[in-house]
């Protein structure tokens, strides 16, 4: 009777190889793999070492002499091949741990090796383009800040050379020009921030922080308006560290924005309460107000880029329609959620949900 593990090594499209702990060194692959291989066969040394491009050796070297209790034995690796693979220019490794039957020591360490050039292929390409787009963005953004500036100037000059009484008649047109300038640098802002992020998002900068320290900074610099509102402005925080792996910029940025939206919507004397918690498999930060709340026929679409409400602050202040749906792309970022819980006229509660970090992590 055939073997039933051979006959699956032989048949799957993913080639599979155990690592030897004890030599650090895959001792079996299969068969398969090294049918693709020219010149080189399963018996020799160390073969499929002999299958990475030089400029990988190093990281694949490291990425089996870092297999150890503190992962679990458990890895994965992206890796450029070298040019003995017939149609294979790009490779994905993982490990697993076998352990002995009713005990929890590590026997071996099995793996499976994927081959990845179509994904890298597409990725590239989706890179570029996205790339491309950014940089279209950033140019347009930069043609339309010039005759907004103009308007500004235009304005400055008009009022300097009006006398008191031109000045008192034409005061409400000058209001309007500045007014309606602000909000296109507003709008202007708002893109810069969203093509940053669309151009930055593999290399996010993420660290251990303190939740508490960045909305105790986030309140910080709404200072002025909680005071001019009177609004209270409270924090549910536990005693000890409430820590979570973010890019502590971008991440500010989410907090500063949800407040900001907070202060805008709650009336005169309102409150605004922040609430950190630790729940099963993650981090929760809440916002909540009392302010006017959000309809609900808008709340499904209230992170859509360009589909967001465009409301007026209870003060009039203006809306670009675009600060929740970059929150929700920076929270994305950092494989979190976002969502909203409203009611119209009572109030509106944002949870932020990221993913629980190591115990042993410090924090900055």
């Amino acid at each position: 009777m055939s073997n039933p593990s051979k006959k699956i090594t032989e048949t799957v499209p993913i080639f599979f190889f155990v690592f030897n702990l004890i030599k650090k060194e895959v001792e079996f692959a299969s068969p398969q793999f090294y049918q693709l291989a020219e010149g080189i066969e399963s018996e020799e040394e160390n073969p499929l070492k002999k299958c990475i491009h030089p400029d990988y050796l190093e990281q694949f070297d490291n990425f089996f002499s870092d297999l150890s209790e503190n992962n679990n034995y458990q890895a994965s690796v992206e890796l450029k091949a070298n040019d003995k693979l017939n149609g294979i220019e790009w490779l994905e490794l993982n490990t697993f741990p076998v352990t002995e039957r009713n005990s929890s020591d590590v026997m071996q360490v099995v793996g499976h090796i994927v081959d990845i050039t179509q994904k890298k292929e597409i990725y590239d390409t989706l890179t570029e383009e996205k790339e491309h787009i950014t940089n279209i963005l950033n140019m347009v953004v930069h043609d339309l800040r010039a005759p907004l500036d103009r308007v500004s100037m235009i304005a400055e000059i008009m009022q300097n050379s009006m006398t008191k009484e031109e000045y008192e008649k034409y005061k409400i047109y000058l209001s309007m020009l500045r007014k309606q300038r602000q909000q296109g640098t507003n709008l202007i802002q708002s893109l810069l921030r969203l093509a940053t992020l669309k151009g930055s998002a593999t290399s996010i900068d993420l660290n251990i922080h303190d939740l508490r320290d960045l909305i105790n900074e986030s309140i910080s610099q709404q200072k002025d308006r909680i005071k001019k509102k009177h609004l209270e402005v409270s924090c549910d925080f536990p005693d000890q560290h409430v820590k979570a792996r973010v890019d502590a910029v971008l991440f500010r940025q989410v907090i500063e924005n949800l407040l900001s939206n907070a202060i805008k919507y709650t009336p005169k004397g309102g409150s605004i309460e922040f609430r950190l918690s630790y729940e099963e498999k993650h981090v929760e930060l809440s916002l909540k107000d009392n302010g006017i709340g959000i309809p609900e026929k808008y709340q499904k679409t209230l992170f859509m880029s360009f589909k967001g409400i465009r409301r007026k602050g209870l003060e009039g202040e203006e809306s670009t329609g675009l600060g929740l749906f970059i929150c929700k792309e920076i929270v994305k970022m950092h494989t979190g959620k976002i969502r909203v819980e409203s009611q119209e006229g009572e109030g509106t509660t944002f949870i932020i949900t990221l993913p629980y970090p190591e115990p042993s992590a410090a924090y900055y």
